[in-house]
């Protein structure tokens, strides 16, 4: 018998009598993907990190801004984005069983598709077979593969609640034709609060400011939307395409998946609507949408970035702009295109009980009848906003829709009266520098710093017109070799709600809402008082490009100089728009304290503004209270 050699016979010892020398064993597929992450170190990849949502902590470590709990798969996935790592590709392993109720829709690969897709494309998947899950839910939620591009929607200011005073963003995914028949149909998903209905506006705004209320992502058609916004608030909408490959397409399509009905905490100004989804297309961009410098999100400062920043890869974010007129733009667009003759058959049938047998209407030729009554159907669906339609306006639309029937079909073309993109117009943050010369300080100077939004002078785009927004405006003053506050506005909202057509309920009463702190008047040094004001209102358009107003202003305030704590202010003005590179508003009041023994006093002013450029325009401004102050200002946008 042939003896092995030694060394032979402890191999054979080995493996057979001491399973402990035996050769190390393959690693499992799950901990062979886990341990090349690991090396990798692929959880502190800013892709993975930007998925989790995770912010670098102060002190060190990670936080994601989700808390939905099943938005996770670790524990302790909130704060480790390397457990949650470890835990996703051990989640993607995982047969259907009763503990997932044999639930597709609650497997990993469908829960997380995004995290799966590029898990698939940073780590070596060679000879590793997976479950094979069929993810029902998320194929019909993407209508099989039918969405061909991915447009963000810019929904105008509306005056009527504070959350909507600076615009609002909606993402949309545009779907093949072939799967559906209009972009009504499109999907378009939303992130806001989560707000009790009929909130009040005040408690609103506090809440929103302290982070008080919840924001989720949500999705419906776009319809939906477009009746929200467009018909009941009159706001005007811009869609911008973006100009994104396939699988950029696909990577906003996954990720939204993933967050559809998770919660994250809201702020006003910070984490809200505009934050999100800038982060949510900084995805795939590779670009910032928002500045890192300034605390704050404005929808108009993304919408303004798509439109003017380039991919990493150096092409146009933004393939087109559309735009989606509200129904009150509809009706202005019309009525603006209308000949004279047929103003006055329209105001003429409103103003006799919507008789169509006005010798104006009848003596004109069938094209313009047809034009008076698809004018007269707008105004009439305008006028059912906010109530339950009543018998007369039904009445009413069926005899102009059975006149209309009788008339030939034609084409016209409208005066497109809101055709001036957002992103055209000045941006939000407003910085001056203004030199003074004042009857009592002499000369000086003064800085201001306007963090949001526009004011009566601004070029008018994308934003309700004859208006002005103003968030946390102050304006510091150096003469008489001392600085002093001249104005802080926390908000500042003022609306002259014009009407274009001069038609009943288009339009409305003129208003205005003013909180902050200002001096008792502009000669004294040491009274700055706190107030809060509100106005009502008229404006009336006397030309096409000058508008008239009076208000009456009510303000509580702090008390300085005898002036009591109430005060009212008659007032009135004009706006001008005196040619396009040239526009004037001026104002002349009179204020009366009701409780204080300080002498009525009158103030006037009158502010002109030159210049069309986006980033930055020259203001001449006379100011009388008390004290005479002229300045010339330049101010810079960013």
């Amino acid at each position: 018998m042939t003896k092995l050699p030694p060394v032979f016979s402890v191999l054979l010892l080995s493996i057979i009598g001491f399973p402990s020398l035996a050769w190390p064993s393959e690693p499992q597929p799950v901990e062979r993907l886990i341990q090349q992450a690991k090396i990798k170190n692929i959880h502190e990849d800013p892709y993975w990190l930007a998925l989790g949502h995770y912010q670098r902590r102060y002190l060190g470590g990670y936080k994601s801004d989700v808390f939905s709990k099943d938005f996770f798969l670790s524990e302790h996935g909130r704060n480790n984005p390397e457990e949650e790592l470890k835990a996703t590709i051990e989640g993607l392993f995982q047969e259907l069983d009763s503990d997932s109720g044999n639930n597709p829709n609650l497997h990993a690969q469908c829960r997380f598709i995004a995290r799966f897709n590029w898990l698939k494309n940073s780590l070596d998947w060679s000879g590793v077979n997976l479950p094979k899950i069929d993810c029902e839910g998320f194929r019909k939620w993407s209508f099989d593969g039918g969405v061909e591009s991915v447009s963000l929607i810019f929904a105008t200011g509306y005056l009527g609640n504070p959350a909507s005073f600076f615009g609002h963003p909606l993402l949309k995914f545009n779907l093949s034709r072939k799967k559906v028949p209009s972009f009504l149909f499109d999907t378009s998903v939303n992130y806001g609060a989560i707000t009790p209905p009929q909130e009040n506006p005040f408690v609103y705004a506090f809440k929103g400011l302290m982070g008080g209320y919840t924001a989720t992502f949500s999705h419906r058609n776009f319809f939906y939307n477009t009746h929200n916004y467009s018909e009941n608030e009159l706001r005007d909408m811009w869609e911008y395409e973006l100009n994104l490959s396939p699988d950029e397409v696909n990577q906003i399509l996954w990720h939204t998946w993933e967050l559809l009905g998770k919660n994250f905490s809201y702020y006003f100004l910070a984490d809200n609507c505009a934050s999100r989804m800038a982060e949510h297309m900084e995805l795939v961009l590779g670009v910032n949408l928002l500045p890192d410098y300034v605390p704050w999100a404005i929808p108009y400062t993304l919408f303004d970035s798509l439109a003017h920043e380039k991919k990493k890869d150096g092409t146009p974010i933004v393939k087109r702009f559309s735009y989606i007129p509200s129904r009150q733009a509809r009706l202005r667009e019309k009525y603006l295109s209308l000949s004279e003759p047929e103003i006055d058959a329209v105001h003429a049938i409103v103003a006799d009980n919507e008789e169509l047998d006005q010798n104006k209407f009848v003596s004109l030729s069938e094209n313009h009848r047809s034009r008076v009554i698809e004018t007269l159907m707008d105004y009439y669906e305008f006028r059912t906003i906010g109530m339950t339609e009543d018998g007369a306006f039904k009445k009413i639309k069926a005899r102009l829709l059975a006149e209309r029937i009788k008339l030939p079909a034609m084409k016209w073309d409208l005066k497109n009266s809101a055709a001036t993109s957002p992103h055209d117009g000045q941006r939000a943050v407003l910085t001056g520098v203004s030199a003074v010369r004042s009857e009592k300080f002499k000369s000086g100077f003064e800085f201001r710093l306007r963090p949001a939004y526009y004011d009566f002078l601004a070029l008018d785009a994308g934003r309700p017109a004859a208006s002005s927004v103003g968030i946390f405006d102050f304006t510091f003053a150096f003469t008489d070799k001392k600085i002093r506050l001249k104005k802080l506005d926390f908000i500042s909202v003022e609306t002259l709600n014009i009407s274009q057509t001069g038609l009943p309920a288009d339009g409305g009463y003129a208003w205005k809402l003013g909180l902050g702190l200002e001096p008792q008047d502009q000669a004294c040094t040491s009274c700055s008082i706190f107030k809060v004001e509100v106005g009502f209102g008229k404006a009336f358009r006397v030309f096409d490009d000058q508008i008239f107003f009076t208000m009456l202003d009510g303000r509580i305030q702090t008390s300085a100089q005898d002036s009591g704590h109430l005060a009212l202010t008659p007032n009135i003005g004009t706006l001008l728009d005196i040619s396009n590179g040239w526009k004037m508003i001026n104002k002349i009041g009179y204020r009366m304290y009701l409780d204080g023994t300080a002498t009525r006093e009158p103030i006037l002013s009158s502010e002109n503004r030159f210049g069309t450029w986006r980033d930055w325009d020259i203001r001449l401004t006379y100011e009388r209270h008390v004290d005479n102050q002229a300045k010339v200002s330049l101010n810079y946008y960013w």
